[in-house]
């Protein structure tokens, strides 16, 4: 697996440049050869290894808001045309699934997103032209509210992780090298990590505004402002999966909440306006 961190970066999907990308990685390596075999068996082609590639690209959230999160609900997960390059090399694929999509936060940071995905199929190295990942926009503050938490307000927050994640199954026929079809695996599953550190002075109505949590479940929303237009990620239905937190001697509430919930379609994420 290579990884590639630099301002020069040139990264695009269906031809359109993902703005704000500050890394990818891509691993096209082959760990045993294969042979394809044409025909009536006259003729064989003789392959490297493996004709799966993972990868990865990760943005900041820019004023024009998330390209990497449009992509993904735009086409269910599908990507095509993707072309990831630097200085010294570069990736084209024709096609890839997201297995992953993850929006992180905290304080003084600004936010970032980062897919991960399966590609198929022959990689090519060809050149990119340079772009300009930042665009014409510069960096600047985003705020930042999670709803749906009552009394656990953004302030008690330090850090998030929202995520949404699925899988895909390959089908393959005798003879070939490349899967036939490419399936998701219904469903998508919705993360949220919080770390928290709470003041004494608020710790009982925030342990008390969880009994909901373990009782049921509530919708919960990130929204993010600062940008041309308003960002809004949700999270239906969501349950408590697991939580850590331990009050210390200087009187703090500290550690981390993780709350799952799950949909049929990406559809069902979207806010009504």
């Amino acid at each position: 697996m290579r990884y590639f961190r630099n301002q020069d970066i040139c990264v695009r999907l269906e031809g359109d440049s993902i703005k704000g990308a500050n890394s990818f990685s891509f691993d096209s390596s082959y760990s045993s050869p294969k042979v394809e075999v044409v025909g009536k068996g006259i003729l064989t082609r003789s392959y490297g290894g493996k004709n799966e590639s993972v990868g990865s690209i990760s943005a900041l959230i820019l004023d024009d808001g998330s390209d990497l999160y449009s992509k993904f609900i735009a086409n269910s997960g599908v990507i095509s045309n993707g072309s990831l390059g630097s200085s010294d090399v570069n990736f084209n694929f024709n096609q890839g699934y997201i297995n992953s999509y993850t929006l992180n936060g905290g304080v003084s940071t600004l936010p970032s997103d980062s897919i991960e995905f399966v590609a198929y199929g022959e990689i090519e190295n060809e050149e990119i032209d340079p772009q300009d990942n930042i665009g014409e926009k510069a960096f600047k503050s985003k705020s930042i509210f999670i709803g749906g938490l009552d009394r656990l307000e953004t302030e008690h927050i330090q850090s998030f992780n929202y995520s949404i994640s699925t899988s895909w199954k390959p089908s393959y026929i005798m003879g070939t090298h490349l899967p036939v079809n490419v399936s998701r695996v219904e469903g998508y599953t919705i993360s949220l990590d919080l770390d928290l550190i709470v003041a004494g002075s608020a710790m009982d109505s925030v342990m008390n505004d969880f009994e909901k949590f373990i009782s049921g479940s509530n919708d919960l929303t990130i929204t993010i402002t600062g940008c041309d237009e308003t960002i809004i990620y949700s999270m239906p239905k969501a349950n408590i999966e697991s939580e850590g937190l331990t009050a210390s001697v200087d009187g703090f509430l500290e550690g981390s909440i993780k709350f799952q919930s799950f949909v049929n379609n990406l559809e069902d994420l979207e806010i009504a306006p």
